[in-house]
């Protein structure tokens, strides 16, 4: 059984007693990881953002937070800023498919930004149920929102600009869950990937290089390691 497999199970084993609780259990450990220093890292960060007062944390969930603002709400805006740095402006993305969605905290937080944002939640079923708990909880206008797993990408639309995120999700698929995958990766206009070193054996670095050349030729790509999260992070924008 893989690793994901068997943290769905505790997780859903967790979710089934009842409410979502963000900071408690396998949960916690996953989808609700804090790690403090980085969370204040990106809080000292961001402390002066224009934008930062718009996307505080809601109590649903019990998310840990500082500051009123959970690791997940400052990685969102991270993530945000350096797209932007490399030439994307959020007004123009009009399709986002977050891939393993985590509790779906970015589609609240991009619904804030842009409320009639095609928001494409793609997960496992078992995880897809609890960002809609988690969604309708916090989410004012849910319109535009979609949840699907990998082998429903096709159902994705766009009519300007459209995003692909993968924070610590793709990285940590099976090879042949990652190929079914990658042919999607060209229906998108700007692309983010974030990932660690390795997973269950496979060497992320080599893969992500690979991807590059295989699938990611037309686009102007830079891939390093962040200084605040010391993980890789692929950026591609379609040239």
């Amino acid at each position: 059984m893989s690793f994901w497999n068997r943290r769905v199970q505790e997780i859903s084993t967790e979710y089934d007693r009842g409410e979502l609780n963000l900071s408690q259990g396998t949960i916690q450990k996953t989808i609700g990881y804090t790690h403090p220093q980085y969370t204040a890292k990106l809080y000292q960060k961001y402390q002066d953002d224009k934008g930062l007062d718009l996307i505080k944390d809601p109590d649903f969930g019990n998310p840990q937070r500082l500051k009123e603002y959970s690791q997940s709400t400052l990685r969102c805006l991270d993530y945000a800023r350096y797209l932007e740095s490399f030439g994307m402006r959020i007004g123009e993305v009009d399709s986002i498919t977050d891939f393993g969605s985590g509790y779906g905290n970015f589609c609240r937080i991009w619904k804030l930004w842009n409320q009639q944002i095609k928001f494409y939640n793609c997960d496992l079923p078992e995880m897809l149920d609890i960002q809609k708990h988690y969604i309708e909880n916090t989410v004012e206008n849910t319109e535009g929102v979609e949840y699907i797993t990998h082998k429903e990408l096709d159902k994705v639309k766009k009519k300007n600009k459209s995003l692909f995120i993968a924070a610590y999700s793709l990285s940590e698929c099976s090879l042949d869950v990652r190929t079914e995958v990658e042919p999607y990766l060209a229906m998108y206009d700007y692309i983010l990937i974030v990932h660690n070193i390795e997973f269950d054996g496979i060497d992320n670095v080599n893969y992500f290089t690979d991807l590059q050349k295989r699938r990611l030729n037309s686009y102007e790509c830079k891939y390093e390691i962040d200084e605040d999260s010391a993980k890789w992070w692929l950026v591609c924008k379609r040239i």
